[in-house]
Protein backbone atom coordinates (compact mmCIF):
# COMPACT_ATOMS: atom_id res chain seq x y z
CA UNK A 1 0.00 0.00 0.00
CA UNK A 2 1.06 3.74 -0.56
CA UNK A 3 0.50 6.89 1.18
CA UNK A 4 2.22 8.71 -1.93
CA UNK A 5 0.95 11.89 -2.85
CA UNK A 6 -0.84 11.94 -6.80
CA UNK A 7 0.75 13.28 -9.12
CA UNK A 8 -0.62 16.76 -10.63
CA UNK A 9 -2.27 16.29 -13.75
CA UNK A 10 -0.90 18.68 -16.58
CA UNK A 11 -3.68 18.05 -19.27
CA UNK A 12 -3.22 19.70 -23.27
CA UNK A 13 -6.20 20.86 -25.09
CA UNK A 14 -6.22 21.86 -28.77
CA UNK A 15 -8.75 23.88 -30.40
CA UNK A 16 -8.54 21.24 -33.28
CA UNK A 17 -6.63 18.43 -34.40
CA UNK A 18 -3.36 19.72 -35.64
CA UNK A 19 -3.21 22.85 -32.90
CA UNK A 20 0.24 21.44 -31.97
CA UNK A 21 -0.75 19.54 -29.28
CA UNK A 22 1.71 16.83 -29.31
CA UNK A 23 4.40 19.13 -29.69
CA UNK A 24 3.50 21.25 -26.48
CA UNK A 25 3.34 18.07 -24.66
CA UNK A 26 6.23 16.43 -25.90
CA UNK A 27 8.11 20.51 -24.68
CA UNK A 28 6.20 19.92 -21.26
CA UNK A 29 7.76 16.72 -20.45
CA UNK A 30 11.02 17.47 -21.35
CA UNK A 31 11.25 20.38 -19.34
CA UNK A 32 9.95 19.12 -16.44
CA UNK A 33 12.42 16.02 -16.43
CA UNK A 34 14.61 18.80 -16.69
CA UNK A 35 12.98 20.41 -13.22
CA UNK A 36 14.16 16.66 -11.75
CA UNK A 37 10.69 15.24 -11.87
CA UNK A 38 9.57 12.26 -12.79
CA UNK A 39 6.82 12.38 -15.32
CA UNK A 40 5.07 10.37 -17.59
CA UNK A 41 2.81 11.13 -20.87
CA UNK A 42 -0.41 9.82 -21.48
CA UNK A 43 -3.06 9.81 -23.83
CA UNK A 44 -6.26 8.02 -23.52
CA UNK A 45 -7.06 7.66 -26.66
CA UNK A 46 -5.18 8.35 -30.19
CA UNK A 47 -6.05 7.61 -33.78
CA UNK A 48 -3.77 7.31 -36.18
CA UNK A 49 -1.35 5.11 -38.81
CA UNK A 50 1.60 6.19 -37.08
CA UNK A 51 2.61 3.88 -34.78
CA UNK A 52 5.84 1.83 -33.18
CA UNK A 53 6.18 -1.06 -30.61
CA UNK A 54 7.41 -1.02 -27.06
CA UNK A 55 10.50 -3.21 -25.83
CA UNK A 56 7.10 -5.45 -23.91
CA UNK A 57 5.99 -5.90 -27.47
CA UNK A 58 2.79 -3.54 -27.35
CA UNK A 59 1.85 -0.74 -29.87
CA UNK A 60 1.19 2.21 -29.06
CA UNK A 61 0.95 5.83 -31.14
CA UNK A 62 4.47 7.47 -31.99
CA UNK A 63 3.30 10.51 -30.53
CA UNK A 64 3.76 8.68 -26.89
CA UNK A 65 6.56 6.94 -27.78
CA UNK A 66 8.49 10.46 -28.53
CA UNK A 67 6.93 11.94 -25.06
CA UNK A 68 8.13 8.97 -23.34
CA UNK A 69 11.71 9.88 -24.86
CA UNK A 70 10.99 13.35 -23.21
CA UNK A 71 10.20 12.11 -20.09
CA UNK A 72 13.44 10.08 -20.11
CA UNK A 73 10.98 6.73 -20.04
CA UNK A 74 10.82 3.88 -21.56
CA UNK A 75 7.67 3.71 -24.18
CA UNK A 76 4.34 1.12 -22.40
CA UNK A 77 1.46 1.21 -23.39
CA UNK A 78 -0.26 2.91 -19.86
CA UNK A 79 0.69 5.78 -22.21
CA UNK A 80 -1.29 5.17 -24.68
CA UNK A 81 -4.33 2.62 -23.64
CA UNK A 82 -6.42 3.03 -26.62
CA UNK A 83 -4.86 3.60 -30.14
CA UNK A 84 -7.24 3.18 -33.13
CA UNK A 85 -5.80 2.92 -36.69
CA UNK A 86 -8.18 4.06 -39.84
CA UNK A 87 -8.42 1.43 -42.06
CA UNK A 88 -11.07 2.83 -44.72
CA UNK A 89 -14.33 2.23 -45.47
CA UNK A 90 -15.80 3.07 -42.45
CA UNK A 91 -13.33 0.80 -40.45
CA UNK A 92 -10.43 1.10 -37.75
CA UNK A 93 -8.04 -1.60 -35.98
CA UNK A 94 -8.74 -1.00 -32.52
CA UNK A 95 -5.42 -1.76 -29.56
CA UNK A 96 -6.16 -1.89 -26.14
CA UNK A 97 -3.12 -1.71 -23.84
CA UNK A 98 -1.32 -1.98 -26.37
CA UNK A 99 -2.78 -5.62 -27.97
CA UNK A 100 -4.70 -5.55 -31.32
CA UNK A 101 -8.62 -7.17 -30.28
CA UNK A 102 -9.60 -6.88 -34.19
CA UNK A 103 -11.03 -4.56 -36.75
CA UNK A 104 -14.51 -2.78 -36.08
CA UNK A 105 -17.25 -0.08 -37.68
CA UNK A 106 -17.29 3.31 -36.21
CA UNK A 107 -20.42 1.42 -34.20
CA UNK A 108 -18.39 -1.20 -32.96
CA UNK A 109 -15.43 0.10 -31.43
CA UNK A 110 -17.30 2.86 -29.83
CA UNK A 111 -19.41 -0.02 -27.93
CA UNK A 112 -16.30 -1.87 -26.81
CA UNK A 113 -14.53 1.19 -25.73
CA UNK A 114 -17.65 2.51 -24.05
CA UNK A 115 -17.72 -1.29 -22.21
CA UNK A 116 -14.07 -1.87 -21.75
CA UNK A 117 -12.29 1.76 -22.59
CA UNK A 118 -13.18 3.42 -19.44
CA UNK A 119 -11.21 0.93 -17.24
CA UNK A 120 -8.05 0.46 -19.33
CA UNK A 121 -7.98 4.74 -19.18
CA UNK A 122 -8.78 4.62 -15.64
CA UNK A 123 -6.21 1.37 -14.52
CA UNK A 124 -3.64 3.47 -17.06
CA UNK A 125 -3.94 6.87 -15.46
CA UNK A 126 -4.18 5.93 -11.95
CA UNK A 127 -1.02 3.59 -11.73
CA UNK A 128 0.67 7.14 -13.64
CA UNK A 129 -0.78 9.37 -10.99
CA UNK A 130 0.42 6.83 -8.38
CA UNK A 131 3.85 6.74 -9.26
CA UNK A 132 4.82 10.22 -11.04
CA UNK A 133 5.22 13.95 -10.23
CA UNK A 134 3.41 14.97 -12.77
CA UNK A 135 1.63 13.41 -16.05
CA UNK A 136 1.43 14.98 -18.98
CA UNK A 137 -1.76 14.29 -20.68
CA UNK A 138 -3.04 15.15 -24.21
CA UNK A 139 -6.31 15.27 -25.35
CA UNK A 140 -7.44 14.65 -29.22
CA UNK A 141 -8.80 16.79 -31.75
CA UNK A 142 -11.40 18.82 -30.08
CA UNK A 143 -12.96 19.06 -26.26
CA UNK A 144 -15.45 21.11 -27.93
CA UNK A 145 -17.27 18.90 -30.37
CA UNK A 146 -20.67 19.11 -28.51
CA UNK A 147 -22.59 16.36 -30.26
CA UNK A 148 -19.80 13.81 -28.79
CA UNK A 149 -19.34 14.97 -25.16
CA UNK A 150 -20.83 11.96 -23.64
CA UNK A 151 -18.45 9.62 -25.82
CA UNK A 152 -15.39 11.81 -25.30
CA UNK A 153 -13.17 9.60 -23.47
CA UNK A 154 -9.85 11.65 -24.60
CA UNK A 155 -10.87 15.02 -22.78
CA UNK A 156 -14.23 15.69 -22.14
CA UNK A 157 -13.84 12.23 -19.40
CA UNK A 158 -10.76 13.36 -17.79
CA UNK A 159 -11.69 16.63 -17.51
CA UNK A 160 -14.71 15.37 -15.47
CA UNK A 161 -13.07 12.89 -13.63
CA UNK A 162 -9.98 13.99 -12.88
CA UNK A 163 -8.24 17.17 -11.12
CA UNK A 164 -6.54 18.32 -14.48
CA UNK A 165 -4.82 20.96 -15.15
CA UNK A 166 -5.11 21.97 -18.32
CA UNK A 167 -3.85 24.32 -21.14
CA UNK A 168 -6.05 25.06 -24.33
CA UNK A 169 -3.68 25.58 -27.78
CA UNK A 170 -4.77 27.40 -30.67
CA UNK A 171 -3.06 27.32 -33.85
CA UNK A 172 -2.66 30.97 -35.40
CA UNK A 173 -1.71 29.51 -38.82
CA UNK A 174 -5.04 28.02 -39.48
CA UNK A 175 -6.72 31.82 -38.67
CA UNK A 176 -9.41 32.40 -36.43
CA UNK A 177 -7.31 31.47 -33.55
CA UNK A 178 -9.18 34.16 -30.80
CA UNK A 179 -12.57 32.58 -31.69
CA UNK A 180 -11.59 29.26 -32.12
CA UNK A 181 -9.75 29.19 -27.96
CA UNK A 182 -12.90 31.35 -26.93
CA UNK A 183 -15.40 29.30 -28.44
CA UNK A 184 -13.95 25.83 -27.06
CA UNK A 185 -13.83 27.59 -23.50
CA UNK A 186 -17.51 28.48 -23.90
CA UNK A 187 -18.24 25.08 -25.22
CA UNK A 188 -16.56 22.53 -22.65
CA UNK A 189 -18.31 20.62 -19.69
CA UNK A 190 -15.52 22.05 -17.61
CA UNK A 191 -14.23 25.58 -18.31
CA UNK A 192 -13.15 25.63 -14.98
CA UNK A 193 -10.31 22.93 -15.58
CA UNK A 194 -9.17 25.56 -18.31
CA UNK A 195 -6.25 27.00 -16.29
CA UNK A 196 -4.07 28.63 -19.52
CA UNK A 197 -4.19 29.95 -22.76
CA UNK A 198 -1.71 29.47 -25.72
CA UNK A 199 -1.01 30.80 -29.13
CA UNK A 200 0.93 28.45 -31.26
CA UNK A 201 2.71 28.49 -34.46
CA UNK A 202 2.88 32.52 -35.31
CA UNK A 203 4.65 34.18 -38.34
CA UNK A 204 4.93 37.75 -37.29
CA UNK A 205 5.85 40.10 -34.40
CA UNK A 206 3.46 38.95 -31.68
CA UNK A 207 3.41 42.67 -30.61
CA UNK A 208 0.65 42.54 -33.57
CA UNK A 209 -1.70 40.49 -31.00
CA UNK A 210 -1.97 42.67 -27.92
CA UNK A 211 -5.16 43.91 -28.34
CA UNK A 212 -6.94 40.73 -29.53
CA UNK A 213 -4.87 38.29 -26.52
CA UNK A 214 -6.19 41.22 -23.86
CA UNK A 215 -9.84 40.92 -25.44
CA UNK A 216 -9.61 37.31 -25.11
CA UNK A 217 -7.99 36.93 -21.65
CA UNK A 218 -11.23 39.14 -20.63
CA UNK A 219 -13.75 37.39 -22.23
CA UNK A 220 -12.44 33.89 -21.46
CA UNK A 221 -11.31 35.17 -18.14
CA UNK A 222 -7.98 32.50 -18.71
CA UNK A 223 -4.50 34.12 -19.21
CA UNK A 224 -2.54 33.72 -22.65
CA UNK A 225 0.69 32.30 -20.78
CA UNK A 226 2.40 32.65 -24.29
CA UNK A 227 2.59 33.37 -28.07
CA UNK A 228 5.00 30.34 -29.48
CA UNK A 229 6.22 31.37 -33.17
CA UNK A 230 6.49 28.80 -35.87
CA UNK A 231 9.76 26.52 -35.05
CA UNK A 232 10.88 24.04 -38.06
CA UNK A 233 10.55 21.14 -36.34
CA UNK A 234 12.42 17.73 -36.70
CA UNK A 235 10.50 15.28 -34.88
CA UNK A 236 8.66 12.29 -35.79
CA UNK A 237 5.17 13.15 -37.07
CA UNK A 238 1.65 12.42 -35.58
CA UNK A 239 0.02 11.63 -38.37
CA UNK A 240 -0.35 11.68 -42.36
CA UNK A 241 -0.71 16.00 -41.50
CA UNK A 242 2.73 15.68 -40.91
CA UNK A 243 4.13 13.91 -43.82
CA UNK A 244 2.63 15.39 -46.97
CA UNK A 245 5.58 17.03 -48.50
CA UNK A 246 9.31 15.77 -49.89
CA UNK A 247 12.62 17.51 -50.58
CA UNK A 248 13.24 16.22 -53.94
CA UNK A 249 15.51 14.43 -54.38
CA UNK A 250 17.09 10.66 -56.17
CA UNK A 251 15.55 8.37 -53.31
CA UNK A 252 11.76 7.72 -54.88
CA UNK A 253 9.18 6.44 -52.74
CA UNK A 254 5.71 4.94 -54.18
CA UNK A 255 3.14 7.18 -52.37
CA UNK A 256 -0.13 4.57 -52.44
CA UNK A 257 -3.38 5.39 -51.12
CA UNK A 258 -2.94 3.01 -47.68
CA UNK A 259 0.70 4.06 -47.36
CA UNK A 260 1.35 3.90 -43.36
CA UNK A 261 4.23 3.93 -41.05
CA UNK A 262 5.29 7.33 -42.67
CA UNK A 263 7.75 7.55 -39.49
CA UNK A 264 10.05 4.84 -42.21
CA UNK A 265 11.29 8.28 -43.78
CA UNK A 266 12.17 10.58 -41.06
CA UNK A 267 15.70 10.28 -40.91
CA UNK A 268 15.87 10.98 -45.08
CA UNK A 269 14.62 13.78 -43.70
CA UNK A 270 15.93 14.76 -40.56
CA UNK A 271 19.55 14.08 -41.77
CA UNK A 272 18.73 15.91 -45.35
CA UNK A 273 18.37 13.12 -47.61
CA UNK A 274 16.91 14.10 -51.05
CA UNK A 275 13.73 11.99 -50.88
CA UNK A 276 10.42 12.60 -53.39
CA UNK A 277 6.96 10.67 -53.21
CA UNK A 278 5.76 9.23 -56.72
CA UNK A 279 1.66 8.81 -56.77
CA UNK A 280 1.76 7.97 -60.87
CA UNK A 281 3.91 6.29 -63.36
CA UNK A 282 7.06 8.49 -64.75
CA UNK A 283 10.27 8.40 -66.22
CA UNK A 284 12.87 7.00 -63.49
CA UNK A 285 15.45 9.34 -65.02
CA UNK A 286 17.75 10.34 -61.72
CA UNK A 287 16.25 7.37 -59.24
CA UNK A 288 19.06 5.80 -57.07
CA UNK A 289 16.33 3.71 -54.97
CA UNK A 290 12.90 2.74 -55.03
CA UNK A 291 10.92 2.26 -51.63
CA UNK A 292 7.70 0.60 -51.59
CA UNK A 293 6.33 1.38 -48.20
CA UNK A 294 3.95 -0.24 -45.74
CA UNK A 295 0.34 -0.19 -45.96
CA UNK A 296 -3.34 -0.66 -44.36
CA UNK A 297 -4.37 -2.74 -47.15
CA UNK A 298 -2.18 -4.21 -49.62
CA UNK A 299 -4.43 -5.72 -52.05
CA UNK A 300 -6.12 -2.36 -52.34
CA UNK A 301 -2.87 -1.03 -52.92
CA UNK A 302 -1.40 -3.54 -55.56
CA UNK A 303 -4.83 -2.66 -57.55
CA UNK A 304 -3.71 1.10 -57.44
CA UNK A 305 -0.45 0.35 -58.83
CA UNK A 306 -1.65 -1.44 -61.46
CA UNK A 307 -4.67 0.56 -62.03
CA UNK A 308 -2.22 3.70 -62.87
CA UNK A 309 1.08 1.82 -64.74
CA UNK A 310 3.00 2.48 -61.10
CA UNK A 311 3.64 -1.56 -61.50
CA UNK A 312 5.39 -1.17 -64.81
CA UNK A 313 7.11 1.51 -63.55
CA UNK A 314 8.45 -0.85 -60.64
CA UNK A 315 9.33 -3.69 -62.98
CA UNK A 316 11.41 -0.95 -65.47
CA UNK A 317 13.06 -0.07 -62.07
CA UNK A 318 14.07 -4.00 -61.20
CA UNK A 319 15.42 -4.10 -65.07
CA UNK A 320 17.74 -1.33 -64.78
CA UNK A 321 19.03 -2.57 -61.70
CA UNK A 322 17.88 0.28 -59.50
CA UNK A 323 17.40 -0.93 -56.34
CA UNK A 324 13.79 -1.89 -55.42
CA UNK A 325 13.51 -1.92 -51.43
CA UNK A 326 10.03 -3.12 -50.05
CA UNK A 327 9.09 -2.49 -46.14
CA UNK A 328 6.03 -4.56 -44.67
CA UNK A 329 3.14 -4.37 -46.52
CA UNK A 330 5.50 -2.99 -49.72
CA UNK A 331 8.17 -6.22 -49.07
CA UNK A 332 4.48 -8.31 -49.62
CA UNK A 333 3.55 -6.79 -52.49
CA UNK A 334 7.40 -7.16 -54.35
CA UNK A 335 6.70 -11.25 -53.31
CA UNK A 336 4.60 -14.14 -55.58
CA UNK A 337 1.31 -13.59 -53.91
CA UNK A 338 -0.70 -12.78 -50.99
CA UNK A 339 -3.05 -15.49 -49.57
CA UNK A 340 -5.99 -14.05 -47.07
CA UNK A 341 -8.59 -16.44 -46.25
CA UNK A 342 -9.94 -15.37 -43.25
CA UNK A 343 -10.32 -11.96 -44.63
CA UNK A 344 -7.97 -10.02 -42.10
CA UNK A 345 -7.65 -6.97 -44.74
CA UNK A 346 -9.08 -8.26 -47.99
CA UNK A 347 -10.39 -12.15 -48.23
CA UNK A 348 -8.81 -13.59 -51.41
CA UNK A 349 -5.36 -14.79 -53.29
CA UNK A 350 -4.02 -12.01 -54.97
CA UNK A 351 -1.05 -11.59 -57.74
CA UNK A 352 1.97 -9.68 -56.29
CA UNK A 353 4.49 -8.21 -58.58
CA UNK A 354 6.39 -11.13 -58.36
CA UNK A 355 10.22 -9.59 -57.89
CA UNK A 356 10.85 -11.52 -55.09
CA UNK A 357 10.08 -15.55 -54.42
CA UNK A 358 8.18 -15.24 -51.34
CA UNK A 359 4.84 -15.93 -50.65
CA UNK A 360 2.72 -14.20 -48.12
CA UNK A 361 -0.49 -15.82 -46.09
CA UNK A 362 -2.38 -13.81 -43.60
CA UNK A 363 -4.05 -15.05 -40.21
CA UNK A 364 -5.50 -13.38 -37.19
CA UNK A 365 -2.05 -13.51 -35.72
CA UNK A 366 -0.85 -10.09 -35.53
CA UNK A 367 3.05 -9.83 -35.60
CA UNK A 368 4.30 -7.34 -32.69
CA UNK A 369 7.77 -6.73 -31.76
CA UNK A 370 11.23 -5.19 -31.20
CA UNK A 371 14.00 -6.42 -33.35
CA UNK A 372 16.95 -6.74 -33.50
CA UNK A 373 19.09 -7.40 -36.81
CA UNK A 374 22.09 -8.32 -38.31
CA UNK A 375 23.17 -8.40 -42.19
CA UNK A 376 24.13 -12.09 -43.59
CA UNK A 377 23.56 -11.29 -46.71
CA UNK A 378 27.00 -10.44 -48.58
CA UNK A 379 25.73 -6.90 -49.63
CA UNK A 380 24.82 -6.07 -46.08
CA UNK A 381 27.43 -7.43 -44.12
CA UNK A 382 28.38 -5.69 -41.44
CA UNK A 383 24.65 -4.12 -40.97
CA UNK A 384 23.36 -4.33 -37.51
CA UNK A 385 20.85 -2.37 -35.65
CA UNK A 386 17.05 -2.44 -33.90
CA UNK A 387 13.82 -1.79 -35.66
CA UNK A 388 10.12 -3.10 -35.00
CA UNK A 389 7.62 -4.84 -36.36
CA UNK A 390 3.91 -4.36 -37.06
CA UNK A 391 2.33 -6.93 -39.58
CA UNK A 392 -0.18 -9.61 -40.13
CA UNK A 393 0.82 -11.68 -42.80
CA UNK A 394 3.66 -14.12 -42.76
CA UNK A 395 6.11 -14.97 -45.50
CA UNK A 396 5.88 -18.85 -46.78
CA UNK A 397 7.74 -20.33 -49.32
CA UNK A 398 11.10 -17.73 -49.63
CA UNK A 399 12.81 -18.84 -52.05
CA UNK A 400 15.26 -15.70 -51.87
CA UNK A 401 18.38 -15.49 -49.88
CA UNK A 402 17.84 -14.37 -46.52
CA UNK A 403 18.50 -10.44 -45.65
CA UNK A 404 18.83 -10.79 -41.86
CA UNK A 405 19.73 -12.71 -38.79
CA UNK A 406 17.52 -11.64 -36.19
CA UNK A 407 16.94 -12.55 -32.44
CA UNK A 408 13.68 -13.73 -33.67
CA UNK A 409 15.62 -16.09 -36.89
CA UNK A 410 15.96 -15.10 -40.26
CA UNK A 411 14.05 -12.43 -41.86
CA UNK A 412 13.92 -10.50 -45.36
CA UNK A 413 14.61 -11.72 -48.53
CA UNK A 414 17.42 -10.42 -51.12
CA UNK A 415 16.94 -11.62 -54.98
CA UNK A 416 19.73 -13.49 -56.81
CA UNK A 417 21.24 -10.11 -58.36
CA UNK A 418 21.02 -8.44 -54.72
CA UNK A 419 18.73 -5.18 -56.35
CA UNK A 420 15.35 -6.53 -54.58
CA UNK A 421 15.25 -6.55 -51.26
CA UNK A 422 12.23 -6.95 -49.00
CA UNK A 423 11.70 -6.51 -44.92
CA UNK A 424 9.06 -6.28 -42.44
CA UNK A 425 11.49 -4.26 -40.37
CA UNK A 426 9.99 -0.70 -39.63
CA UNK A 427 12.63 1.98 -39.10
CA UNK A 428 15.63 0.23 -41.02
CA UNK A 429 16.29 3.30 -43.15
CA UNK A 430 17.33 4.79 -39.81
CA UNK A 431 20.54 2.87 -40.24
CA UNK A 432 23.13 4.58 -42.00
CA UNK A 433 24.84 1.71 -43.24
CA UNK A 434 21.92 -0.24 -44.54
CA UNK A 435 21.26 3.18 -46.42
CA UNK A 436 24.66 2.85 -47.56
CA UNK A 437 24.78 -0.94 -48.71
CA UNK A 438 21.00 0.00 -50.19
CA UNK A 439 22.80 2.98 -52.61
CA UNK A 440 26.27 2.16 -53.07
CA UNK A 441 26.69 5.81 -51.36
CA UNK A 442 28.27 6.44 -48.15
CA UNK A 443 25.89 8.24 -45.45
CA UNK A 444 26.79 9.00 -42.09
CA UNK A 445 23.52 9.88 -40.09
CA UNK A 446 23.90 13.20 -37.60
CA UNK A 447 20.81 13.46 -36.14
CA UNK A 448 20.15 13.07 -32.59
CA UNK A 449 16.30 12.65 -31.45
CA UNK A 450 17.27 13.91 -28.00
CA UNK A 451 19.24 16.87 -29.13
CA UNK A 452 15.97 17.97 -31.18
CA UNK A 453 13.88 17.91 -28.16
CA UNK A 454 16.16 19.57 -26.15
CA UNK A 455 16.46 22.37 -28.85
CA UNK A 456 12.49 22.55 -29.38
CA UNK A 457 11.97 22.35 -25.56
CA UNK A 458 13.97 25.38 -24.63
CA UNK A 459 12.70 27.57 -27.41
CA UNK A 460 9.53 26.85 -26.53
CA UNK A 461 10.20 27.94 -22.84
CA UNK A 462 11.19 31.37 -24.03
CA UNK A 463 8.33 32.34 -25.53
CA UNK A 464 5.81 31.27 -22.24
CA UNK A 465 5.50 32.74 -18.71
CA UNK A 466 8.08 31.33 -16.71
CA UNK A 467 5.83 30.71 -13.57
CA UNK A 468 3.12 29.24 -14.52
CA UNK A 469 4.02 25.49 -13.66
CA UNK A 470 5.79 27.02 -10.56
CA UNK A 471 3.60 25.04 -7.93
CA UNK A 472 4.89 21.31 -9.29
CA UNK A 473 7.80 20.03 -7.29
CA UNK A 474 9.18 16.55 -6.70
CA UNK A 475 7.86 14.21 -4.06
CA UNK A 476 9.33 12.58 -1.05
CA UNK A 477 10.37 8.76 -2.38
CA UNK A 478 10.08 8.13 1.56
CA UNK A 479 6.60 8.61 0.92
CA UNK A 480 6.10 5.36 -0.95
CA UNK A 481 5.65 2.08 1.55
Amino acid sequence: MSNRKKARIIMVLGTQSGAGKSLVATCLCRILRGRGLRVAPFKALNMSLNSTVTDSGEEIARAQWLQAIASGRKAEARFNPILLKPEGSGRSQLILLGRTIGSFTHEGYSGIIRERGRDAVTRSLNSLLVENDAVVTEGSGSPAEINLLDQDLANTFLMENYEAECILVGNIYNGGVFASILGTVLLVRRPDRIKWLLINNLAGDSAMLAAGIEELERRAGKPVIGVIPHMEVNLPGEDLLDYTGSSGGDIWIVKYPGMENYSDIDYLAFNRIGFRYVRSRTSLQGCRLLILPGSKNVASDLRFLRENGMDKMIMEAAGMGIPVLGICGGYQMLGESIADPEGIEEKGIFDGLKLLKVNTVYDSEKTVRVTEFTGIHHRFSGVSGKGYEIHFGRICNSGESTLFSTNHGDEGAVSKNGRIIGTNIHSVLSNSEFLSALTGERFEFTYDIDDEIDRISSEFLSHIQPGFLSGLKKHDQSEIQ
